[in-house]
């Protein structure tokens, strides 16, 4: 059969039609799924001051819960408040306080039609005089919980005064004072406590990692708090499946509960040896999730694709071999931050360099006692250094003053104090919005060694062109004076010793392999690494380890800063 030349036209525009009209419907159908109007607070607390143990995973919590309601319940990116090491300052102005509900949260809802969720991952801690249960907020006094925490009650009490269609709060956290790390407060053995919910709120539904004076566990292998991960498991369907729902597409409140009960608690008790029972609350017919995706992600893979190492060495002829102790695999980041890549948050910030990823044989064998036993270390997330040390300018910059003993704004700022480090960490998030931290020991030793497993990053010898040591020069000298090493980092051997975040332990037994800095030991003092101006070859070692107390200042002692990036 053939068509003339208008009917063809004529079926051509039908079919054009047709398919925008399909285009259409289907984005149509898109959008209903959405749930446009709905709101999410979600909060990962994770480096707090002082001595208090940072939450490993609080970030990936706070991560994989955005993704959920995003991906899972149809909210729009543009609606969810999302806060990474939150002040008390932050959730008041979110939540509100014990005199007004009238947060940020409230202005965001449209009243009688807005679902809420609101999602925390970080310490909780007991009030040790009313017994309270208290979120704490990363610049609060685990002690004073009643001063300078967020009242667990208050937080209920806010949500259910807003007119919210629905208000579902998940929190990984349990309110015992303690952590898989160590106690957060002292003298907090056996203290139970119970947040309360207010009555008479129907549409409010609480879901809390744990019970009583239980502990909340992690799950290193997920690198997700273990509460977290199997919440996720539930909401994307795992609920609805015959052991624990009825089938239908749906996940329900009692379903979720059912799933915890049989499958985190299992995990607890097996993997850690102690009791972790959810606390749930509202009515069990609550459905949590009127729609179960029909693809659903792969909860807490925590080794990601890396990108491959460059050995060759910024702004120097030195070309050092990458050691085969660090064994990097090939690819990319997610979100294209490559390896090596140089970014700065403002002007005067520091600069950083992306560091690759990858294990290493941590101490020496031929080092003193407190260099040992040697120890592999992976380190499979994607990171950001100081690629010189922070300068007088740039500590002048966020604190207004300069405490260095031999003044130049482009020298190592010194005679600062670990304490004082954590008011700068602080400081400069509040100016970029980026957390910024120390390295942990770990870390340290693998971006100074850049590939090498000799004495120093470039060889066994040291000489007066590689470093600034030894009374040399008999005083801090710019930074970057000195090659960088094969991962484009300056100074990591001599002009000033180098706070790192751990706690001092007398050598490496039971030290973590993954990176992380130990947050249990004697956490008065801190390691540093690298030596300094004054110090001889011996102490510029790449495995060389040193201590001071957290309020002590030198003219010896300076630092670097770090930043976990999104994977």
């Amino acid at each position: 059969m053939r068509l003339r030349l208008s009917e063809l036209s004529a079926l051509i525009f039908m079919l054009v039609v047709l398919a925008v009209g399909i285009s259409v419907s289907q984005k149509i159908a898109y959008a209903a799924a959405q749930n446009e109007d709905a709101v999410a607070v979600i909060i990962g607390n994770k480096t707090y001051g002082g001595k208090i143990p940072e939450v490993s995973f609080a970030h990936n919590d706070a991560d994989a819960m955005k993704r959920f309601v995003i991906e899972g319940l149809g909210f729009r990116k543009g609606n969810v408040i999302d806060l990474r090491d939150a002040t008390r300052a932050e959730l008041d102005t979110v939540f509100g306080n014990d005199k007004t509900h009238e947060g940020k949260l409230f202005d965001w809802i449209r009243p009688g039609e807005s679902d809420v969720v609101v999602f925390y991952s970080g310490h909780g801690v007991p009030g040790l005089k009313d017994k309270r249960a208290y979120l704490l907020p990363v610049d609060g006094d685990a002690n004073r919980a009643e001063i300078s925490g967020y009242s667990v009650e208050t937080l209920y009490q806010n949500l259910g005064k807003l007119q919210a269609k629905s208000i579902r709060v998940f929190i990984d956290a349990c309110f015992s004072g303690e952590t898989p790390k160590g106690m957060v407060v002292r003298a907090a053995s056996g203290i139970s406590v119970v947040p309360k919910t207010p009555k008479g709120v129907s549409r409010l539904v609480t879901l809390t990692a744990a019970q009583g004076d239980q502990l909340a566990s992690w799950d290193e292998d997920a690198r997700l708090g273990l509460f977290t991960k199997h919440v996720l498991e539930a909401l994307y369907g795992a609920a609805d499946t015959a052991k624990y729902g009825d089938g239908n597409g749906r996940v329900s409140l009692a379903e979720v509960g059912k799933y915890l009960d049989r499958e985190m608690s299992y995990q607890a008790r097996r993997r850690f040896g102690r009791r972790q029972n959810a606390s749930v609350t509202g009515s069990g017919a609550t459905i949590l999730v009127p729609e179960i995706l029909k693809s659903r992600p792969k909860l807490g893979s925590s080794r990601k694709q890396t990108a491959s190492v460059t050995t060759s060495t910024p702004g120097s002829k030195l070309k050092p071999k990458p050691s085969p102790l660090v064994k990097p695999a090939v690819g990319v980041y997610p979100g294209g931050t490559k390896p090596g890549t140089v970014f700065r948050d403002c002007p005067d910030c520091p600069e950083m360099v992306v560091m690759p990823t990858g294990s290493f044989a941590m101490g020496s064998s031929a080092g003193g006692r407190d260099e040992k036993p040697v120890h592999p270390v992976s380190i499979d997330y994607p990171f950001a250094v100081g690629r010189y040390e922070v300068t007088q300018a740039q500590w002048r910059a966020v604190m207004g003053n300069n405490p260095s003993r031999f003044k130049g704004d482009n020298h190592p700022v010194e005679g600062v104090s670990w304490d004082e480090l954590q008011v700068f960490l602080g400081k400069m998030k509040t100016k970029t919005g980026r957390t910024y931290r120390l390295l942990s020991e770990a870390e340290w030793e693998y971006v100074a060694r850049g590939g090498a497993k000799t004495k120093y990053w470039w060889g066994n010898g040291i000489d007066s062109g590689k470093s600034n040591y030894g009374r040399q020069v008999g005083a801090t000298t710019p930074v970057g004076k000195y090659a960088a090493n094969a991962f484009g980092l300056y100074d990591v051997h001599g002009n000033v010793w180098e706070w790192v975040a751990d706690c001092w332990n007398k050598n490496y037994a039971n030290a973590p392999n993954d990176g992380l800095a130990r947050a249990t030991g004697d956490c008065d003092y801190r390691v540093l690494r690298g030596g300094s101006w004054f110090d001889e070859s011996r102490a510029l070692r790449l495995t060389k380890r040193y201590r001071s107390k957290t309020s002590f200042r030198s003219k010896f002692n300076g630092f670097r800063i770090a930043s976990t990036l999104p994977q």
